[in-house]
Protein backbone atom coordinates (compact mmCIF):
# COMPACT_ATOMS: atom_id res chain seq x y z
CA UNK A 1 0.00 0.00 0.00
CA UNK A 2 2.84 2.40 0.85
CA UNK A 3 4.46 1.61 -2.51
CA UNK A 4 1.19 2.45 -4.29
CA UNK A 5 0.85 5.78 -2.44
CA UNK A 6 4.48 6.62 -3.23
CA UNK A 7 3.99 5.72 -6.88
CA UNK A 8 0.84 7.83 -7.18
CA UNK A 9 2.55 10.75 -5.43
CA UNK A 10 5.59 10.43 -7.68
CA UNK A 11 3.35 10.26 -10.76
CA UNK A 12 1.57 13.52 -9.84
CA UNK A 13 4.82 15.25 -8.91
CA UNK A 14 6.36 14.17 -12.23
CA UNK A 15 3.25 15.27 -14.14
CA UNK A 16 3.31 18.67 -12.45
CA UNK A 17 7.04 19.05 -13.12
CA UNK A 18 6.74 18.07 -16.79
CA UNK A 19 3.71 20.32 -17.26
CA UNK A 20 5.50 23.29 -15.71
CA UNK A 21 8.71 22.50 -17.55
CA UNK A 22 6.90 22.36 -20.89
CA UNK A 23 5.31 25.74 -20.19
CA UNK A 24 8.56 27.24 -18.89
CA UNK A 25 10.54 26.02 -21.90
CA UNK A 26 8.19 27.96 -24.13
CA UNK A 27 9.63 31.23 -22.85
CA UNK A 28 12.48 31.15 -20.35
CA UNK A 29 11.88 34.81 -19.41
CA UNK A 30 8.12 34.50 -18.97
CA UNK A 31 6.67 36.50 -16.11
CA UNK A 32 4.11 34.46 -14.18
CA UNK A 33 1.71 35.73 -11.54
CA UNK A 34 -1.41 34.51 -9.78
CA UNK A 35 -4.70 35.97 -10.98
CA UNK A 36 -7.91 35.68 -8.98
CA UNK A 37 -11.29 36.31 -10.64
CA UNK A 38 -13.96 36.89 -8.00
CA UNK A 39 -17.50 36.49 -9.24
CA UNK A 40 -21.03 36.22 -7.97
CA UNK A 41 -22.26 33.53 -10.31
CA UNK A 42 -25.72 32.34 -11.29
CA UNK A 43 -25.92 30.41 -8.03
CA UNK A 44 -25.65 33.77 -6.18
CA UNK A 45 -22.62 32.44 -4.30
CA UNK A 46 -19.28 34.18 -4.51
CA UNK A 47 -16.73 32.14 -6.38
CA UNK A 48 -13.03 32.57 -6.94
CA UNK A 49 -11.15 31.24 -9.92
CA UNK A 50 -7.37 31.19 -9.55
CA UNK A 51 -5.05 31.06 -12.56
CA UNK A 52 -1.28 31.07 -12.89
CA UNK A 53 -0.99 33.61 -15.67
CA UNK A 54 1.88 34.26 -18.01
CA UNK A 55 2.05 38.01 -18.56
CA UNK A 56 1.92 39.58 -22.01
CA UNK A 57 2.94 43.18 -21.40
CA UNK A 58 5.09 43.98 -24.44
CA UNK A 59 3.85 44.38 -28.02
CA UNK A 60 5.98 41.41 -29.13
CA UNK A 61 4.65 39.15 -26.36
CA UNK A 62 1.10 40.32 -27.09
CA UNK A 63 1.49 39.48 -30.80
CA UNK A 64 2.78 36.00 -29.95
CA UNK A 65 0.20 35.27 -27.25
CA UNK A 66 -0.45 31.56 -26.94
CA UNK A 67 0.55 30.74 -30.52
CA UNK A 68 1.91 27.22 -31.03
CA UNK A 69 1.16 26.14 -27.44
CA UNK A 70 -0.08 22.55 -27.75
CA UNK A 71 -1.79 22.31 -24.37
CA UNK A 72 -2.34 24.27 -21.20
CA UNK A 73 -3.31 23.16 -17.70
CA UNK A 74 -6.78 24.24 -16.56
CA UNK A 75 -5.28 26.59 -13.96
CA UNK A 76 -2.92 28.28 -16.42
CA UNK A 77 -3.69 31.39 -18.46
CA UNK A 78 -2.20 34.35 -20.26
CA UNK A 79 -2.93 37.87 -19.05
CA UNK A 80 -2.56 40.69 -21.56
CA UNK A 81 -1.93 44.03 -19.85
CA UNK A 82 -2.12 47.21 -21.94
CA UNK A 83 -0.61 50.57 -20.94
CA UNK A 84 -3.98 52.28 -21.32
CA UNK A 85 -7.54 51.13 -21.98
CA UNK A 86 -8.61 50.80 -25.62
CA UNK A 87 -10.64 48.58 -27.92
CA UNK A 88 -8.87 45.29 -28.52
CA UNK A 89 -9.17 42.57 -31.11
CA UNK A 90 -7.66 39.08 -31.12
CA UNK A 91 -7.32 36.37 -33.70
CA UNK A 92 -6.56 32.71 -33.15
CA UNK A 93 -4.06 32.23 -35.99
CA UNK A 94 -1.51 29.55 -35.09
CA UNK A 95 -3.24 29.06 -31.75
CA UNK A 96 -3.62 25.32 -31.37
CA UNK A 97 -6.00 25.17 -28.40
CA UNK A 98 -9.55 26.53 -28.02
CA UNK A 99 -9.83 29.44 -25.60
CA UNK A 100 -12.17 31.64 -23.59
CA UNK A 101 -11.27 35.36 -23.60
CA UNK A 102 -12.23 37.54 -20.66
CA UNK A 103 -12.14 41.32 -21.21
CA UNK A 104 -11.62 43.62 -18.19
CA UNK A 105 -11.65 47.41 -17.90
CA UNK A 106 -9.04 49.54 -16.11
CA UNK A 107 -10.76 48.94 -12.74
CA UNK A 108 -10.52 45.17 -13.23
CA UNK A 109 -14.23 44.67 -13.87
CA UNK A 110 -15.13 41.90 -16.32
CA UNK A 111 -17.09 43.48 -19.17
CA UNK A 112 -17.31 40.66 -21.70
CA UNK A 113 -16.57 36.97 -22.20
CA UNK A 114 -16.01 35.27 -25.55
CA UNK A 115 -16.32 31.53 -25.04
CA UNK A 116 -15.06 28.45 -26.84
CA UNK A 117 -13.09 30.25 -29.54
CA UNK A 118 -11.75 27.60 -31.93
CA UNK A 119 -8.12 27.33 -33.05
CA UNK A 120 -7.31 28.66 -36.51
CA UNK A 121 -4.77 26.96 -38.72
CA UNK A 122 -5.49 28.81 -41.96
CA UNK A 123 -4.48 32.22 -43.33
CA UNK A 124 -7.99 33.66 -42.92
CA UNK A 125 -8.91 33.70 -39.25
CA UNK A 126 -11.77 35.63 -37.67
CA UNK A 127 -10.90 38.59 -35.45
CA UNK A 128 -12.63 38.67 -32.07
CA UNK A 129 -13.15 42.32 -31.11
CA UNK A 130 -14.29 43.42 -27.67
CA UNK A 131 -17.54 45.41 -27.80
CA UNK A 132 -16.23 47.88 -25.22
CA UNK A 133 -13.44 50.35 -26.03
CA UNK A 134 -12.27 50.54 -22.40
CA UNK A 135 -10.29 47.26 -22.19
CA UNK A 136 -7.04 47.20 -20.22
CA UNK A 137 -6.74 43.48 -19.34
CA UNK A 138 -7.55 40.33 -21.32
CA UNK A 139 -7.30 36.91 -19.70
CA UNK A 140 -7.09 33.88 -22.00
CA UNK A 141 -8.01 30.56 -20.39
CA UNK A 142 -8.81 27.11 -21.72
CA UNK A 143 -12.16 26.94 -23.50
CA UNK A 144 -14.99 26.08 -21.15
CA UNK A 145 -13.22 27.25 -17.97
CA UNK A 146 -15.27 30.45 -17.61
CA UNK A 147 -18.51 28.45 -17.71
CA UNK A 148 -17.17 25.62 -15.55
CA UNK A 149 -16.01 28.09 -12.88
CA UNK A 150 -19.21 30.18 -13.18
CA UNK A 151 -17.31 33.36 -14.08
CA UNK A 152 -19.82 36.07 -14.97
CA UNK A 153 -19.72 39.59 -16.39
CA UNK A 154 -19.18 41.92 -13.44
CA UNK A 155 -16.51 39.69 -11.86
CA UNK A 156 -13.45 41.42 -10.45
CA UNK A 157 -9.81 40.75 -11.45
CA UNK A 158 -7.22 40.66 -8.66
CA UNK A 159 -3.48 40.02 -8.66
CA UNK A 160 -0.59 40.78 -10.99
CA UNK A 161 -0.30 44.33 -9.70
CA UNK A 162 -4.05 44.96 -10.05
Amino acid sequence: MTFLKSSVGLFWLTTLFVSNLAHANRDQDALICVVDVASQGKSHRKSHAKFYAELATTPNKQRQGLMFLQSMADDQAMLFIYPKPHQVGFWMRNTLIPLDMLFFDDRGELLEIKQNLPPCKTQHCPIYVAKNSNIKYVLEVNAGQSQLLDIQVGAQLYGCGR
